[in-house]
């Protein structure tokens, strides 16, 4: 379903949003529709219109499906590693093996792709033309890579280094033993996004990859074999008699991207978003006056949060007072009531004007304690 229609209204939706906050959360008691509305909120801040409740849902399951919009839900024992980076013990049934395996959260993988899209609508036709063409060959390499260690058991990068995996993200690669055998317990990554980043640049040496910015740690400290990697793609290409041909390109819109938290106030604030705290306030992100970018606890460096991710959080009042929430929340969101429309539930007016009486004298209390009931 094509929700965005063209370059132009694009662009015009981004501008508009930004008169939306980056960063809100929607309060109050329960049943007053905050987890409702912060759908149609993220399909008007996705496409720039919005129209009645179901046809928005229609719309924000399609946005789903196309990653623009992710929903979630915290609770108490949500932390840090399951939202950004962190590991899983990842059981073989085969060999009866336990080991770990990296993972991504939500908020990863969403700011992965808001900061592709962010970075890709500023680059002109011509880059976008070759990046394509390097990213389709590059997928030709993988599978030349994955037919070799089907026939030899390892794609050899050198006489000491050898692939011998080919998964969804990364080439898995080790050292060897004297007799040749492969060191399969030390599982060292290198990742399919930083090594068609060193190819693009046309480095010459190892030298050039240290130079070079945004690469996972693993291709900072091994440049050797990512260098040695890069010229046997080089080498393929040649093989296979590649030139690169231009082709033409719609230059990529630019989009807004959406996080929904449900409940955010259950989880323990500081341990899931740690320093990403910092990183949401409006004049930190990617391309604002004063960007922030830090390096994650898996070693990645420069990451940085783009300014076409929304937040949207709810947040139960009943459970919580605003007041008793973290501070650096209380800072970084701009905080939304709702509360019952009374005009629409109550049709009798004697108990209407009994319960008005009685929210008078709340707001009242709340004015005195600075409190939210």
């Amino acid at each position: 379903m094509g929700l965005m229609k063209s370059k132009n209204t694009s662009k015009q939706n981004f501008i508009e949003m930004k008169n939306f906050p980056l960063n809100s959360i929607l309060y109050g008691p329960p049943s007053t529709g905050k987890t409702y509305n912060s759908i149609d909120k993220a399909v008007t801040i996705a496409t720039g219109s919005s129209s009645d409740h179901i046809y928005n849902k229609k719309q924000f399951d399609e946005l789903r499906k196309q990653g623009q919009i992710e929903f979630i839900t915290f609770h108490q024992n949500y932390s840090y590693e399951d939202f950004m980076v962190g590991i899983r013990p990842n059981f073989n049934e085969t060999s009866r093996e336990l080991s770990f395996k990296k993972h991504k959260g939500i908020f990863y993988e969403i700011v992965k792709r808001a900061r592709e899209n962010y970075e890709n609508s500023l680059k002109d036709d011509r880059i976008i033309s070759t990046e394509n063409w390097v990213n389709e060959k590059f997928e030709e390499f993988k599978k030349y890579v994955e037919s070799e260690i089907e026939v030899n058991g390892k794609f050899d990068i050198n006489k000491k280094v050898s692939i011998y995996s080919v998964e969804d993200e990364v080439f898995i690669y080790t050292g060897k033993k004297e007799n040749d055998e492969l060191l399969q317990n030390k599982r060292i990554e290198m990742h399919y996004d930083a090594l068609i980043n060193i190819f693009l640049p046309y480095v010459q040496n190892r030298e050039d990859i240290k130079k070079l910015e945004n690469l996972p740690g693993l291709e900072i400290s091994h440049p050797t074999y990512i260098f040695e990697l890069i010229e046997k793609f080089r080498q393929f290409l040649d093989e296979k008699g590649y030139e690169f041909q231009s082709s033409t390109v719609q230059k990529e819109p630019l989009k807004n991207f959406i996080l929904i938290i449900d409940d955010i106030d259950l989880a323990k604030i500081s341990k899931v978003f740690g320093e990403l705290i910092t990183l949401l306030e409006d004049d930190k992100r990617i391309g604002k006056p004063n960007e922030l970018k830090i390096t994650l606890p898996n070693g990645e460096k420069d990451f940085g949060i783009p300014p076409n991710l929304y937040i949207i959080g709810t947040m139960n009042s009943a459970d919580k007072s605003i007041a008793l929430i973290d501070k650096a929340l209380r800072r970084t969101f701009k905080f939304s009531s709702y509360y019952r429309d009374y005009d629409k539930v109550i049709l009798k007016p004697e108990p209407k004007t009994l319960l008005q009486k009685f929210k008078e004298e709340v707001n009242k209390l709340k004015k005195h304690y600075g409190a939210d009931f």
